[in-house]
């Protein structure tokens, strides 16, 4: 009864006494309140505003962030290894280019040792230079591939100049591929490690974080090069790289409120005047200027601050992936001390899992397809170039094969997927955007025989018939020709096609020892081809047809004059074509 009454006392006096005084204050009147008072005050405030730190009432949180820096950026995963194998659970994970690239893989659930072998078998440099290969492009594209040195867009009927920038299609859609099993997840806090990646607005040049959407597109913008590939919209901003505003996003993750940010830094420092040798090189140094004093406060604002040797690397330097790795490992293991520490600290924690790890296999029953997009290109042609089992069991992996094949059809500009999980498997659901613009090609030739030669074509498509391609070529010479062929391309579907073609050729006769012309003849020959054909890959087409031929022979120096204007040839042809090579000259 006695401690239920002392109890009593000490709470009136915490809460009325300071009132009763208030009102008794007036302004500029000092509170002369007795020592043991004031000591009675400040002990029960203490006790009810500022209670004693218990760490096990709340789990440490501990964030990750990674900054950019190109191919210097894979040192990234040689880091996130230590650190697993050191038992640091990262709660929350954010980055920048390529952090935010390497953020998001182990965000969609990618171990480290997983994201190590990601990292050496992707062709990086390929991806980066975003073009078609031609064992990618379908047959009928191979010739062009071959035979034109430039190819210029056309601007209604005038060559424009060509587009510098990528779209960055071979980058979303291995992306597309790596993150296939999370793509229904759209808030990045929602993934199995939460995650940020950061862009640059084009317009305005300030900070977008990006916390939601469509994560293989999050990550191309984050990684949108300046001058190299193309801005992406993301909620309605045009944005780019987001190393040209916050190349090292430690305050953002801050704002997160993680109790310790590790900072993983491979950004290069400004270069000096003797360094500056290319546009890379300027560039690079202008995003560089402004954001100095930034990244500064963000380096002291890191609890363990990593940084990787990254002397004698640049951003291009893929040609040793595991030794970037290893140089990550190695800085990682600089700090292992406090990271020792800080693993030590949460041992006595619930321990934390990931909520999955990502399977390696890739085998979905996809049971129907959605196509968007699509205006003057028939749904037809895209099924045949997809060539893919609907309704049926498919593998990621040729199913993004079957987008390449259909992005090299050069109908498209840019094209991306989604597989969205059904009660009846998935759904391939296929955005497009079509490529509005037709091309101007040309070509040159020079031997010792013939001379200098131009060749010029116009290849125009979807003109008449969606899904179809004309074009005109001409070639300028000593032995001109011309044609004109129309193909409308359905891929494994049944195509057709008409090609009118004309050829020149002057045929010199030599004497028996071949050091003097014996005679000359002009040789002219004029088709008409109709031809119905499928393409079974990239590689490979079976053609059906007819053909009418007209062969004319005419002297122009010969002691045997030889003058014919025969009757036209009718042929009907099958014919099946089969072409692998990545390069026709070696």
């Amino acid at each position: 009864m006695t401690k239920h009454l002392f109890l009593l006392i000490i709470l009136l006096i915490i809460f009325l006494v300071p009132g009763i005084l208030q009102a008794q204050i007036k302004e500029g009147d000092v509170l002369d309140m007795p020592d043991s008072l004031n000591a009675l005050a400040d002990s029960a405030l203490i006790f009810t505003l500022e209670p004693e730190k218990n760490p096990n009432d709340r789990p440490v949180t501990i964030g990750l962030v990674l900054s950019g820096g190109g191919a210097k950026g894979l040192a990234h995963v040689g880091v996130l290894k230590v650190l697993e194998r050191e038992g640091i659970h990262i709660d929350y994970i954010g980055g920048t280019s390529m952090g935010g690239l390497v953020a998001g893989l182990y965000a969609a659930g990618y171990t480290p040792d997983q994201l190590d072998g990601i990292s050496n078998k992707l062709p990086w440099k390929k991806l980066l230079a975003d073009e078609k290969e031609r064992r990618d492009l379908p047959l009928q594209e191979k010739n062009n591939y071959d035979q034109f040195l430039l190819s210029l867009p056309m601007i209604g009927f005038i060559p424009g100049l060509p587009q510098g920038l990528k779209e960055g299609q071979l980058v979303v859609n291995v992306l597309n591929k790596l993150t296939w099993q999370v793509n229904d997840i759209h808030q990045f806090e929602d993934l199995p490690t939460p995650f940020f990646c950061v862009a640059t607005d084009l317009a305005t040049g300030d900070t977008v974080l990006i916390r939601e959407g469509d994560l293989p597109m999050a990550l191309r913008a984050t990684m949108s090069i300046p001058s190299i590939f193309a801005p992406v919209e993301i909620n309605g901003k045009m944005v780019i790289d987001g190393g040209i505003v916050n190349n090292f996003p430690v305050d953002i993750m801050m704002s997160m409120g993680v109790d310790y940010v590790i900072g993983v830094d491979v950004g290069a420092p400004l270069y000096k005047s003797d360094e500056i040798k290319s546009v890379f090189n300027i560039l690079d140094q202008i995003s560089s200027f402004h954001q100095q004093q930034r990244y500064h406060d963000n380096v002291s604002l890191t609890d363990i601050y990593i940084k990787p040797d990254i002397s004698g690397l640049s951003a291009m330097s893929f040609g040793d992936v595991p030794g970037i790795i290893k140089r990550g490992e190695d800085a990682a293991m600089v700090q292992i001390d406090a990271i020792r520490k800080l693993a030590a600290e949460i041992r006595n924690q619930k321990p934390k899992v990931r909520t999955f790890k990502l399977k390696m296999s890739d085998t979905i029953y996809i049971s129907k397809m959605e196509v968007e997009g699509l205006e003057k290109v028939g749904l037809k042609m895209v099924d045949g170039r997809l060539g893919i089992n609907i309704p049926g069991v498919n593998t990621v992996t040729n199913i993004n094969a079957a987008i390449d094949r259909l992005y090299s059809s050069n109908f498209f500009k840019f094209i991306n997927y989604k597989l969205i999980k059904d009660r009846n498997g998935y759904i391939l659901k296929i955005e497009v955007e079509e490529n509005s613009h037709s091309l101007f090609n040309v070509g040159g030739r020079y031997d010792t025989d013939a001379g200098a030669s131009l060749l010029l074509n116009v290849e125009l498509t979807n003109k008449l018939i969606a899904g179809s391609r004309l074009d005109f070529t001409l070639k300028v010479g000593p032995n001109p020709r011309g044609g004109v062929q129309y193909l409308v391309d359905r891929g494994q579907n049944l195509g057709f096609g008409i090609n009118i073609h004309y050829n020149s050729n002057y045929i010199k006769t030599y004497s028996e020892d071949f050091n003097t012309v014996g005679g000359s003849y002009f040789m002219s020959f004029t088709s008409l081809d109709l031809v119905l054909f499928s393409n079974y890959s990239n590689n490979a087409s079976f053609k059906f047809g007819g053909s009418m031929e007209f062969l004319s022979v005419t002297t122009e120096v010969s002691p045997i004059p030889l003058d014919y204007h025969g009757d036209p040839f009718l042929n009907v042809y099958a014919e099946y074509i089969l072409d692998s090579y990545d390069n026709k000259y070696y």
